[in-house]
């Protein structure tokens, strides 16, 4: 599923938003969410850019919450993302330590709180989409931005589901706090910025040392065009000015210590060095 969505993301420029299990190296099996989104130059798309988040811990107090009443509260009061139980009046029934944390409130001021007052006025719309999702019986997933204790802002990603607490039809609300996840976002986003406008070359490779991207100033320099660059070693550069050992050092300070510092002597495509 993962290498469909990439691949078509690749092709259509369609947003990546995946959610999968796999198993780790030692047997443990985990869950993964992946979202990216595709970077077009000329009308096509060159890259993709996104995230990818461990999920385990609120796939698993989904499953709980889902499986047992009475076997969902250990893992409901010591999840790490906030978690509610609201009426489909909009009336928080039950709040996890990780909301009260999120929001600023105690327990006791969360709980018989109305959902709007949390919720950014401009965004006030998905809530009541919410609230019509759960009564029609289907899961409602959105991006949005609530409102602290104080009322500071911050964004939230919100998956929303029926469940039934104590004989009450309720809306189950896992709400995570991704504050920092858009900080990341901005980062990639000013990096691209700075990887398209340079005046230097730039080429970055996957872990095996294949080419993946090239800027525009790669193209002018080296005469090699991105069709041609990706998908190939740096090798294509080797002018034969400097031995193997050269090139096993630099590999091995970019593994070790994650930089590496130094002249090299290329060759462009027509021959020049």
């Amino acid at each position: 599923r993962l290498k469909l969505a990439l691949e078509t993301g690749l092709r259509e420029g369609t947003p990546i938003d995946l959610e999968f299990a796999m198993d780790t190296a030692k047997g443990r099996r985990i869950w993964m969410r992946v979202q990216g989104e595709a970077v077009r130059e000329g009308g096509r798309v060159v890259r993709l850019i996104g995230a990818v988040q461990d999920i385990t811990g609120r796939k698993k107090a989904e499953l709980a919450l889902h499986e047992s009443e009475d076997r969902y509260r250990g893992i409901f009061d010591s999840a790490a993302d906030a978690i509610m139980l609201v009426s489909l009046e909009g009336v928080v029934r039950e709040a996890n330590a990780s909301a009260c944390s999120t929001y600023g409130y105690s327990h006791d001021e969360l709980v018989g709180m109305h959902g709007s007052g949390f919720v950014h006025p401009d965004h006030a719309s998905k809530f009541v989409d919410a609230l019509g999702a759960i009564r029609a019986g289907r899961l409602y997933t959105a991006e949005s931005v609530d409102l602290r204790k104080g009322g500071v802002p911050f964004p939230v990603e919100a998956r929303i589901s029926p469940f039934v607490h104590k004989g009450e039809p309720v809306m189950l609300c896992l709400l995570r706090d991704i504050s920092e996840r858009r900080r990341q976002e901005a980062r990639m986003r000013a990096a691209l910025v700075v990887f398209n406008a340079s005046a230097q070359a730039i080429m970055t490779t996957d872990p095996s040392g294949t080419i993946t991207s090239v800027n525009p100033a790669f193209q002018a320099i080296t005469g090699y065009s991105p069709e041609e660059a990706l998908g190939r070693k740096p090798s294509i550069l080797s002018s034969g000015h400097h031995d193997k050992a050269h090139f096993q050092a630099m590999w091995a300070a970019l593994i070790n210590q994650g930089a590496w510092e130094g002249e090299v002597r290329n060759r462009r495509k027509d021959g020049r060095h």
